[in-house]
């Protein structure tokens, strides 16, 4: 068979709508109209041949990313008229070519047409009109997804009537419901002046990764949860500026809705339950003269009046208490960041500690006072009436010798 290598064809995108009645309903496929001419042995081609549809994302060399073999395709007068389907998410934008090989039906080596097309965009397809709604089935891949390599925002939703709806919604049974992802800007930015900036709903509501993770203008609902990975975390959202005073955080719940949480523009904390943490006991970052670990029984540096050390004295009245080992709530955290990157202490104010003992005083028992020993960082059971000052805490297990570890109620007297 001899095929001439020239060949014209026309590649047009099956982006047609289908006319009024039930056809309306069906949602279109991924498959695309490819026409062509080519001549037979420099006649039109007639009969039957098989062709090979060749996907290229370079107009010449390289390795075809994807083939499809189409069987007994019937040519007249040297025209091709065939559907060509490399799935839905073959067009994610990107230049590519079709390279086509042929034929006779039934057997024989392929020829290759040259040159190769380039895939082009239809015009409808470019300008489709909003709102377009359509359910697909793509499994852990994006329905939508939308790549800006020049620092531009790859999707901006902006609402400027007041039509009360969201600028950015998204619904997702399993996965974010809206994700957005930038290494330079917001990962999901919306602004709106009367609704909901950012509206996500799904397993993880809004899922944003970028330098701020969300940015939400004008607020953003989120249902079930946020997902922020970014040095900025949520902007607006966890990390939130108001440069006017007035409340950064209000948690509502009920009908009518009542405040129940609120963080005003001062930093101020209000809320109208109970505060649960997990830890065991209230405590204070504070100076150290020396190295202090959890469990060490501490006394004021007479030094300079402002730091704390290992206390070293028995029935010391400088004794300031015990260092925390896992607190609840922690004060004094103005620069906590920084503090425990120092590895400042943290020293227990109430609740229950672990605290360092020896029995130098005598065996402990459950309930007996306890004051600082001569062992440094240890305390011991206090005498049988401690001057005022010296008690640090109460026993709540026991040690029968030596030196250990029990548990201790805070309560300096």
């Amino acid at each position: 068979m001899r095929v001439s290598p020239l060949v014209r064809a026309t590649l047009v995108a099956c982006m047609f709508l289908a006319a009024a009645g039930s056809a309306s309903a069906q949602t279109l496929g991924s498959a695309i109209t490819y026409q062509g001419t080519f001549a037979d042995a420099g006649v039109p081609a007639s009969g039957a041949y098989d062709f090979e549809f060749a996907l290229f994302t370079v107009a010449s060399g390289g390795s075809a990313v994807q083939t499809v073999t189409k069987t007994g395709v019937v040519v007249n007068g040297g025209l091709v008229n065939t559907l060509v389907d490399f799935g839905a998410a073959t067009y994610n934008g990107q230049v590519k070519w079709i390279e086509v090989h042929v034929r006779h039906a039934g057997g024989g080596s392929y020829t290759t047409l040259a040159p190769r097309q380039a895939l082009t965009a239809a015009p409808y397809a470019m300008g489709l009109p909003m709102p377009f709604a359509r359910v697909v089935n793509t499994g852990s891949a994006p329905s939508f997804q939308i790549e800006n390599a020049d620092g531009g925002s790859a999707i901006k939703g902006v609402i400027t009537s007041n039509s009360g709806f969201s600028a950015v919604a998204g619904s997702s049974p399993g996965g974010p419901g809206v994700n957005g992802e930038s290494t330079s800007s917001a990962g999901v930015r919306g602004t709106s002046t009367n609704s909901d900036g950012v509206r996500g709903l799904g397993n993880i509501g809004v899922h944003g990764v970028g330098s701020t993770g969300v940015w939400a203008e004008g607020g953003l609902l989120a249902t079930d949860s946020i997902s922020c990975n970014s040095a900025g975390a949520c902007q607006s959202v966890m990390n939130i500026r108001n440069d006017t005073i007035g409340n950064l955080i209000i948690a509502s719940s009920g009908t009518p809705s009542t405040d129940v949480f609120r963080v005003n523009g001062n930093g101020s904390v209000f809320a109208n339950g109970d505060y649960n943490a997990g830890g065991a006991d209230v405590a204070e970052y504070v100076p150290f003269s020396e190295k202090l670990e959890p469990g060490d029984v501490v006394e004021i540096d007479e030094d300079d009046g402002q730091s704390f050390r290992l206390s070293s004295r028995p029935n010391s009245h400088s004794v300031g208490g015990v260092i925390s080992t896992r607190p609840g709530v922690s004060l004094n955290t103005t620069t906590a960041e920084e503090s425990a990157a120092k590895g400042m202490p943290r020293l227990a104010l109430s609740g229950r500690v672990p605290v360092k003992v020896t029995s130098e005083n005598g065996p402990i028992r459950a309930g007996d006072l306890l004051v600082s020993s001569s062992r440094p960082g240890r305390a011991m059971r206090a005498p049988a009436m401690p001057a005022p000052g010296t008690v640090i805490g109460k026993a709540m297990q026991k040690l029968d010798s030596a030196t250990g570890e029990i548990e201790m109620l805070v309560m300096l007297r």
